[in-house]
């Protein structure tokens, strides 16, 4: 059999033997470099230097080229693969791979618009390429544009199923009930044969549908992809960040985080032996794994406490999952001994890069979140491996040893919620940076305002419930909801319908969208009390609150995410401010508005508090985090002596 039929046959291992024999006969037979190059890419095996053969010795070949862009782009080269990439497209514009590769590049390098524009190219050019409609997709959703992206996925799913896309569920349903059977659509969507990629369209859509606020349509896409066996972890993982926005009882996110733990387990071997020194008390190499080293609430948080670590013993890398550089990100830098980049990267080559690091102990900064590597933390790269920042629930990853925590975030009796251990710190699970800006606290003019400055993922059915009825109470009052997805006109339309079902007219709502973090920061002045949604609260934008002198009402929770609130406000010293119902919530809200006085000491005091408080106290609070990274690794050098 010739190459060409080997793989149309789908011989793959047999076609890497034929052209490696082909090659030893013929080194300079340019097409069977690049057969074999994207054979081994097909195995899930090397092919860079196949690759780049391949298109040095076809330099007028557009496939070559197309191949070498993808080859760079899974080997984290992203300005490489941008390269070959834009050189495919100028050698054939009509070439759909092309357009496809470049766009799934410049959306690893965090270039939405240019990647929607090479997307929607390849769309009419392939119109049943599920990586174009895949791509369109993303590009769209990652540029905030929900309305559109979730039309795209939907057109795709019609496209590769013949079918019209599914409606799955209704965007707003009684999520607050505790025990709803979320997301299971009465559709043949659950069936286990689902049309070839309809369960990758099927979590860029769920995606999409819950940072739209349509959760049990989210829940059902997730639950839906999951039945395909080859996609079900991510969507199960999917379905586990989904339910931090809910009032889901504990049993059943439990439920689910176990049902995750047993697909992680069955798919993804750990590795259980490293080449490392068990001295306790040795020099550290800790990583850190994030996409969010940058202008992000991870960022913010990371800031202070980074540069408070400076020429402390522990040796600190950084593995970037997505490439941001922005100012929070030159600040962050030098705190590193070195950078990977690595949004191109497999999880097994970033696995493979992490053991061949020497990391002691490996640091998940992302969990289940847009640019998190759970499959990375699978493998188990580092002997110690613990979760930090940027999520707030179990990972339901058994892989991963602790949480970094506090009693406040996990207290010792829901610790059967999580897969993991708890690894307390002793004051608070945050620090934050005091931002840069100088923007001063400000009384509001005018009559009174309430605000919320989180994304609109979290403001379910209950919490818009509990608002709604706190504006009919005080029927001068006003809302200003401030989020990224505002700038878009469809989301303001969603927003403003669902307050007019719950009988508060759009003109009490003030509706904008991201601003730069002067203006932002600036918008806190027009705020008298600002609201937090439940189960999750604000973390970011409740300490930025409390920085620009406004405080913050917060709801009592059951678990850690919903906890939060509560923990930043005990740490700035105003427990009072914690309710333990709705009634109470809205109670606090009216008190707190209509007492001027105290406003105005507010204004006056509370950025001082907040700067006295642990919260801010990044020396101490890196003190607590090398003693825990101390700790861990006495812990697991103590357990491999007592197993020898």
């Amino acid at each position: 059999m010739t190459l060409i039929d080997l793989y149309r046959a789908g011989r793959l291992h047999g076609l890497v033997e034929e052209a490696r024999k082909v090659l030893q006969r013929d080194p300079a037979f340019g097409f069977a470099w690049k057969i074999l190059g994207v054979a081994l890419q097909s195995l899930g095996l090397p092919a860079l230097a196949e690759l780049e053969r391949a298109a040095a010795l076809l330099p007028g070949d557009a496939g070559a080229h197309a191949n070498l862009c993808d080859g760079y782009r899974e080997a984290g080269r992203l300005d490489d693969a941008l390269r070959s990439g834009r050189q495919a497209v100028a050698l054939a514009p009509a070439l759909a791979e092309a357009h496809i590769n470049l766009s799934a590049a410049l959306h690893a390098a965090g270039q939405y618009e240019d990647a929607e524009l090479h997307a929607r190219i390849a769309v009419p050019l392939s119109p049943g390429d599920l990586a174009a409609r895949v791509n369109l997709g993303n590009a769209l959703r990652e540029q905030g544009r929900l309305a559109e992206a979730i039309g795209a996925y939907r057109q795709g799913l019609q496209a590769l199923s013949g079918q019209p896309a599914p409606q799955m569920g209704q965007p707003d349903l009684p999520m607050g009930q505790p025990n709803l059977p979320m997301g299971q659509p009465n559709l043949p969507m659950g069936q286990p044969n689902l049309p070839m990629g309809q369960p990758k369209l099927l979590i860029g859509l769920g995606i999409a549908l819950m940072r739209n606020v349509e959760l049990d349509a989210a829940a059902g896409c997730f639950r839906a992809a999951a039945q395909s066996p080859a996609d079900a972890l991510e969507a199960q993982g999917n379905l586990l960040f989904l339910l931090n926005y809910t009032q889901v009882a504990p049993q059943t996110v439990i439920a689910e985080t176990r049902r995750y733990c047993e697909l992680l387990q069955a798919r993804i071997p750990p590795r259980t032996h490293w080449r490392r020194d068990s001295d306790p008390e040795r020099p550290l190499t800790i990583g850190l794994v994030s996409g969010d080293f940058c202008a992000h609430p991870v960022g913010y948080f990371l800031e202070s406490v980074l540069a408070a670590l400076a020429g402390n013993e522990c040796r600190l890398l950084a593995y970037r999952t997505r490439r941001r550089d922005d100012a929070v990100w030159a600040r962050l830098r030098p705190a590193f001994a070195e950078v990977i980049e690595a949004a191109g990267l497999s999880d097994e080559a970033l696995a493979n890069r992490v053991e061949q690091d020497g990391v002691d102990i490996l640091v998940d900064l992302a969990g289940h979140t847009a640019h998190g590597r759970p499959g990375v933390f699978a493998r188990k790269p580092a002997p110690v491996q613990h979760a930090w920042l940027g999520y707030f629930a179990s990972t339901g990853n058994p892989q991963i040893d602790y949480l970094l925590c506090d009693a406040h975030v996990l207290p010792p009796a829901e610790e059967p919620l999580y897969v993991e251990k708890p690894w307390r710190l002793p004051d608070f699970a945050l620090c934050f940076t005091p931002p840069q800006e100088e923007v001063v606290p400000a009384m509001p003019e005018g009559g009174v305002t309430f605000g919320c400055f989180n994304n609109l993922a979290k403001l379910n059915d209950a919490v818009l419930d509990c608002w709604s009825q706190l504006l009919k109470e005080m029927p001068e009052a006003k809302l200003l909801l401030k989020a990224r997805a505002l700038a878009q006109e469809p989301a303001r339309a969603v927003i403003v319908e669902r307050f007019a079902r719950r009988g508060v007219a759009a003109s009490r709502l003030l509706l904008e969208g991201p601003a730069p973090r002067y203006d932002y920061l600036e918008a806190y002045r027009r705020v008298h009390v600002m609201l937090d949604p439940f189960p999750f609260p604000g973390g970011t934008t409740t300490v930025e609150g409390l920085w620009m002198g406004v405080p913050h009402v917060t709801l009592k929770g059951d678990r850690w995410i919903s906890h939060q609130g509560e923990m930043l406000l005990r740490g700035v010293g105003h427990p009072e401010w914690i309710a333990a119902d709705g009634e109470a919530y809205r109670a606090l809200a009216r008190g707190l508005a209509t007492d001027q006085a105290r406003l105005a000491a507010l204004r006056q005091n509370l950025r001082a508090e907040l700067l006295a408080s642990p919260l801010c106290d990044a020396p101490r609070y890196a003190a607590n985090l090398q003693a825990a990274w101390r700790g861990m690794w006495r812990q697991r050098c103590a357990e491999q002596g007592a197993r020898a």
